[in-house]
């Protein structure tokens, strides 16, 4: 289930898990391609195609990204587990580094998180079949309406809102 603004939506890109797959098929309609960076690295530059999707390990350090932000159009960060939030803060540092493509998380994202997820800079998110077995696409989206404040304001047009302190301090 890919999720975009707490609404289901399909998913137009098609992810390659290792380079024994590449080279990648080009022409993809509407979306593109998503490879590991190890792989984008290599293929770079062979590839005509100017949808780039990587997939980046949550302890990645993103400073390594940063020559290729202008090539990217898709970043897809994994939450192995739901308690494992690296995710969230590696995403609001691709951001301030000043991707403006689709920043994707993957994996075991909650209802819960979704609102946090957004709040951090993601854009989409897309949740592996055991988690949509248990939470569907309206537990997400009333999730996203039961928590109204951040803790923190984040980089989405639906967060430009007065943050969980800043209301406290009467900004």
């Amino acid at each position: 289930m890919l999720l975009r603004d707490g609404t289901e939506i399909e998913d137009t890109w098609v992810t390659v898990a290792d380079a024994e797959m590449a080279p990648v098929p080009e022409g993809l309609p509407d979306g593109g391609v998503i490879v590991p960076f190890e792989v984008f690295r290599e293929l770079r530059a062979s590839r005509t195609t100017n949808k780039h999707g990587i997939s980046i390990t949550n302890d990645i350090d993103p400073a390594v990204l940063e020559d290729y932000l202008d090539d990217i159009s898709l970043i897809a960060i994994p939450y192995p587990s739901f308690a494992d939030g690296r995710g969230f803060s590696l995403a609001k540092r691709i951001k301030k580094m000043g991707f403006t493509g689709t920043l994707r998380a993957t994996g075991h994202v909650i209802a819960d998180q979704a609102a946090f997820a957004e709040a951090c800079g993601f854009d989409e998110i897309k949740i592996d079949d055991d988690v949509a077995a248990r939470q569907s696409p309206g537990d997400y989206a009333s999730a996203r309406q039961a928590f109204p404040r951040a803790y923190q304001t984040g980089f989405s047009a639906a967060d430009q809102k007065t943050s969980i302190l800043e209301a406290r301090h009467g900004r």
